[in-house]
């Protein structure tokens, strides 16, 4: 008995949840809850549903002057090495990207 390689599936699979994500993100517009649950990728349906709500919270655990946080929130409940590892691995795509939006991108990649 042979058994299939798990490489088709997985594409498939993400290739479908991004499809997803651009058909519900197209026909319901996303309403972020506060000001600063904003879209991440404005324009760019088939990413920017992947970027949303927590990715905001890790992205101001690194960055020096986090353009969020309403006093009566906190980031103390995310873990930081996710953050960390997202910040070292954005280092090489800031050439191409800002800083949020390649972290962004990094914690996608992580």
């Amino acid at each position: 008995m042979t058994v299939a390689p798990p490489y088709p599936a997985f594409v498939a699979s993400r290739l479908m949840l991004i499809l997803a994500g651009y058909i519900c993100l197209t026909l319901f517009p996303a309403h972020p809850v506060e000001s600063w649950q904003g879209q991440a990728f404005l324009g760019n349906n088939w990413i920017d549903g992947w970027v949303r709500w927590d990715s905001m919270w890790y992205e101001a655990i690194v960055d020096s002057h986090p353009r969020f946080l309403p006093a009566y929130l906190s980031s103390a409940n995310f873990f930081p090495f996710y953050a960390w590892v997202s910040w070292a691995v954005s280092l090489p795509l800031r050439v191409f990207l800002n800083a949020e939006s390649a972290f962004y991108i990094a914690g996608l990649i992580v």
